[in-house]
Parts: structure tokens; sequence; C-alpha cells
């Protein structure tokens, strides 16, 4: 989710350091590709638990032909540091902005529901407070561009925010507080350009209870749509909404440590979300996000297929030439980087050395020309999935250490190993 470790390093050198990580039991294997995922799981934590920090991994995949169809799901390591207790697969993960599409979808529904409301209104018709991120020429940035990073808003992710953070961890913020430390100007004419702000998905959440106009009898209105809409639809029961203290809605005992790097000792599982809403205050399983990404995908369970046009409607990202240009496909983008509303998509591309390590990934790459993707990142977690609408794979990957997805990073050799493997059995 975020993207300014840097900054973070910078305020919190004078903390404690840590090197020492435990690796923890494994979940038993029924069957030969159930025991293949659990050995690639294994193999990462014991080759880079050490050198990113972390000290578990939980990773669902699924795809036909694999394991009668339904999902696999393994895990191994400890809860944390400084304890030998593994994790089980009801051990709960932040999972970064991967909330940001459950803010969207919200969104797409009510704009079906609303007449009054549409992802083409600009902001100033639902937030006339936020007059100074008006553009004088456009009257932008509209809903739309907010959802797709093309809004111009900046990120409130930064020093400031982070001075106020360090000492008040424990500490409800409320988004418009949070909003608050975004710069008042925008960093660029409206739909110009592409940007990474999670101030964007902070005022969407705000927009969900401005649209609905329902009394929420002071419960949080973000937290209560996406609750009923696609929590408690899918009948997903280890997923949570946390508008502040992840220990007010699940026992601390379940709450996997998060760490943000191999050097850094904090640890970050039961601070407050506040700071995150709308952007990347969920936390959950990879076994339920497994189940919610294919009822995203697959079942047209969460959106109508015009819905999920306008959810997938794509822009180039800032990876590559002409950012927050509109683009038809993924596979149009260069660099292989597009940003619909709050999903990712790519073209996975590989390097002469990995193509020899993945020969069956590197044999039928033209497969892989369009996948869906997040990495989503907080202080302490990564939280990665990938669906290949192809082939119909889907991995979803829970770590414990912020550093693992760095640029894509070490993850990815994970990632690409159960790509590899998946490929030679999905049909």
């Amino acid at each position: 989710m975020y993207k300014l470790f840097k900054q973070v390093l910078a305020v919190l050198l004078t903390m404690a350091l840590i090197s020492s990580c435990s690796l923890g039991a494994s979940s038993p294997s029924n069957n030969n590709e159930t025991k293949a995922i659990q050995d690639f799981t294994n193999n990462f934590i014991s080759n880079y638990a050490e050198s990113d920090g972390f000290t578990a991994i939980s990773v669902t995949a699924q795809c036909h032909g694999f394991n009668g169809s339904n999902p696999v799901t393994v895990y191994s390591g400890t809860m944390g540091r400084d304890t030998l207790q593994v994790i089980q697969t009801n051990s709960l993960w932040q999972i970064g902005s991967n909330t940001k599409s459950f803010t969207s979808i919200v969104l797409l529904q009510l704009e079906s529901e609303y007449h009054n409301f549409s992802i083409n209104d600009d902001l100033s018709k639902w937030f006339p407070e936020y007059s100074y991120w008006e553009d004088p020429l456009t009257h932008g940035p509209t809903i739309q561009q907010l959802m797709n990073m093309t809004s111009g808003i900046p990120d409130d992710m930064n020093s400031a925010f982070f001075a106020w953070y360090i000492p008040n961890t424990y500490t409800y913020l409320p988004p418009e507080n949070m909003i608050g430390f975004a710069p008042q100007s925008l960093n660029y004419t409206p739909c110009n350009n592409w940007n990474y702000s999670n101030t964007n998905y902070q005022i969407l959440s705000l927009l969900i209870g401005r649209v609905t106009g329902k009394d929420y009898h002071g419960q949080d209105s973000a937290q209560v749509e996406i609750t009923n809409r696609i929590i408690n639809k899918l009948n997903l029961r280890n997923t949570y909404y946390v508008n502040n203290l992840p220990t007010q809605f699940v026992p601390s005992n379940r709450l996997v440590n998060g760490y943000l790097n191999a050097a850094e000792s904090t640890e970050f599982s039961t601070f407050s979300l506040s700071y995150a809403a709308g952007s990347g205050n969920i936390i959950s399983t990879t076994d339920d996000i497994n189940t919610y990404y294919h009822a995203l995908f697959q079942s047209n369970t969460l959106l109508s297929a015009a819905q999920f046009q306008e959810l997938s409607s794509w822009v180039q990202d800032g990876g590559g030439q002409n950012p927050g240009q509109s683009i038809s496909s993924p596979a149009m983008a260069s660099n292989g980087n597009a940003y619909g509303l709050g999903v990712g998509a790519e073209k996975i591309i590989l390097t002469p050395e990995q193509s020899v390590n993945y020969p069956n990934l590197a044999g039928n790459i033209n497969n892989y020309n369009f996948v869906n993707y997040y990495s989503g990142t907080t202080l302490g977690f990564s939280f990665y999935y990938i669906y290949n609408p192809t082939t119909n794979e889907y991995v979803v990957i829970g770590i414990n250490s912020a550093s693992v997805s760095q640029g894509n990073g070490d993850i990815l050799v994970l990632v690409y190993d159960i790509l590899n493997y998946l490929d030679g059995k999905c049909n």
C-alpha cells in the first residue's frame, strides 16, 4: 500500500533492532499437489526469512485441473519473532491496498442504485470543502480519477503524518484528519499524469456515506457497507474492515505480527489502522481473499458486466510512457503496467535467467500477456494476489514483512515458483 519506506525508516531509526527469526511448523499435506505448494512455501521462508525479516507465510492457490479444482491453502512459520506459536489457517494478515477494490466495488454498486451519483461527478459536488483540489480549467478531479489515481491529489502518507503517527500508534485518526496531512494543491492537472495516492481512497471511503445519506448510528459508513455488501454476502468469516484497533475486532493471538524489515524490531499488527480508511485497513486470510477475487472476476456476484467494465477501465500507471492515459488493454501498457479502479494488471516478462529457472512458465509466456494482480503493502505486511484470466490460475500470498515486496522484490520468486508448477497442472 505505502511507497514511503525510506521515509519510514528515517523516522524509525531510533527504535531498537532485532536480527533473530524462527521457522515454525507447516500445515499438514493431504496430497502431492498440496505438498508441492507447501514445499515452495517452506523453501521460500528458509531462503528469505532472515534477509527480509519475516517469520510466516500463507499461500492459497487454485485452478481447474489442480487439486480437483479446489483451493489449496498452506502456511508455514510462527506468529512472530518472539513466539513459537505456529500460524494457522485463520491467522490474520493485513491485506494492504487490496482493500481499495472493496471500496471501488461498493461505489460502483451505489452508482447503479443512486441516480444522483455518478463516478463522473466532480469531487466538488460531494466535497466542497476540498475545493483547493479543483483545477481551474477542468473543474475536476472526478470521482473516477480518484479511483484510478489520475486525480493529481497528493498522498497524505508523508513526513507530517509520520511525525504524528509515531507517538500515536494506538490513537484513532478520523479519515478527515488523515486527509488533512495531504498538501492542498494538485500535483498536476487531473488525468494528465498518474501518482499512487492513498488520499484518494480515504476520500472515497467518506463518499460512501455521503452518497447513501443514511444514518449509521455512529458507525463508520464504509465499514457498514463493505461488510454488508461484500464480506457478509460472500461469507468471508475471517475478513474484517478495521476502522481503528485490530484488537477491537479479533483476539490479538489471531493477528500475525508484522515487521517493516529485518533490521527493525517494531511490531505493527495491533496498531490502529484508522489512518488507512478505505485504502488499506482490511485484515483477512489468503483463503478468504481467494474467495473474494473469485467472486469479483468470475461469478458476476459482486458487479454486473457493465460495472465490471468500469472497474477494469485501464490507464497507464506511473511506470511507463504517457502515465494517466487511457489504454484499451493492459497488454497495451508500456512496461506492462495498467491501473483500473482499485485493481491492477500487468504483462509477465521473464529475464533470460528466469526463463531458465521457470521453463513451464517461459514455454507458455503468451498466456501471461495480461494478468490481474495487486501487491498490498502496509508497514508490517506484504499481501499479493495474481489472477490469470487465460488459465484461471489464482495465487494469494501473505507474508509478515513489508520489505519482501518492495519493487515486487523477493516475493516474485515464490509467485513464479507456484505459477511455473501450476502451468503444468491447470487446464
